[in-house]
């Protein structure tokens, strides 16, 4: 083999070799070639997002049920990097009120609260919690309702007072479909205190949405 194929040849392996290291350092830089799109940009959101569950008595197993349902009931068009049931569920002076969802559930404090048509509904968490709503979430209002749910009850679950503390009754722990036993619940159609959190206790066989969180 004469010197000019040799050098020929060492040439072609080093070209080789050279492809093969830019393909590595080109993989590494991009995750791999079956990296995650999303995997190093985590959802930032913007507003907190407000929609609705299927009506269901009082028996929806507690928090971990709750947060089923919403995660079920999910809108398409909703990105979420947490889903949660906007509902209190041991009780006054419990380790889980509404009012504790930010500690508990890292809620974020600074964003407005929004339904579906992109209406405010509050400021922020602080004014979400302070008795009074800008709008109500029944069909005259912010409308996170469907048909169905209208018929089935004019109310949702909620378990709070209307400043968002829990109330002493919650279906037992939302575990009751008892008629015996009763859970607070939050109107349509009000979003001032007296009415649009704790209006009204209902009795725990009756069937009713809950309020969902995407954020």
């Amino acid at each position: 083999m004469n010197i000019k194929n040799i050098q020929k040849r060492n040439l072609l392996h080093i070209l080789v070799i050279g492809f093969f290291a830019l393909f590595a350092i080109s993989c590494a830089n991009n995750g791999g070639s079956g990296s995650d799109s999303n995997s190093s940009s985590e959802y930032i959101p913007t507003a907190i997002l407000l929609f609705s569950t299927a009506a269901v008595d009082g028996n929806f197993g507690g928090r971990s049920g709750a947060d089923t349902l919403c995660a079920n009931a999910q809108p398409v068009a909703y990105t979420c990097n947490q889903i949660r049931a906007f509902i209190s569920t041991d009780g006054f002076n419990g380790a889980d009120e509404i009012i504790d969802m930010p500690t508990n559930y890292s809620v974020p404090t600074d964003l407005p609260l929004k339904g579906p048509t992109d209406v405010t509904v509050a400021n922020d968490w602080a004014d979400a919690i302070d008795g009074t709503w800008i709008t109500c979430l029944g069909t005259s209002c912010e409308n996170l309702t469907t048909p169905s749910d209208v018929i089935t009850s004019a109310f949702y679950w909620t378990g709070s007072y209307d400043d968002t503390t829990g109330n002493p009754t919650y279906c037992s722990g939302w575990t009751s479909n008892a008629n015996a036993d009763t859970g607070r619940s939050g109107f349509w159609t009000k979003s001032t205190s007296g009415g649009h959190i704790g209006g009204s206790s209902k009795t725990c066989d009756l069937t009713q949405p809950l309020i969902c969180l995407c954020y």
